[in-house]
């Protein structure tokens, strides 16, 4: 079982999207896009037991603590680096998830 949807990020810390599984989802892929932008973009990777997420981006790794999931959310953004943790907040950036049950 999957569920899919967007979001914007904002700059905050533990940012909660309801992920809509009714259980806690075992693993959740965000794609980061740019508008207007075909060629840039950054793969996120939330892997639920570790309460983190990993980012892969122009050949740089990152490894940011968040809230662990729970059934009804799961959570993006550390302030160490919003970009790198899912949430950075810009007009021109739109989060696409998908979360597997």
């Amino acid at each position: 079982m999957f569920k899919t949807g967007t979001y914007a990020g904002d700059d905050s810390v533990n940012k909660a999207i309801a992920h809509g599984l009714g259980k806690t989802p075992k693993l959740v892929i965000i794609r980061q896009v740019f508008v207007g932008s075909t060629t840039r973009g950054a793969f996120t990777f939330i892997i639920v037991q570790a309460a983190k997420v990993f980012c892969q981006a122009g050949g740089a790794n990152s490894e940011l603590a968040v809230t662990t999931p729970d059934s009804t959310n799961f959570y993006v953004g550390n302030a160490t680096s919003y970009d790198n943790s899912a949430n950075f907040a810009s007009a021109s950036v739109t989060y696409f998830w998908t979360a597997f049950a």
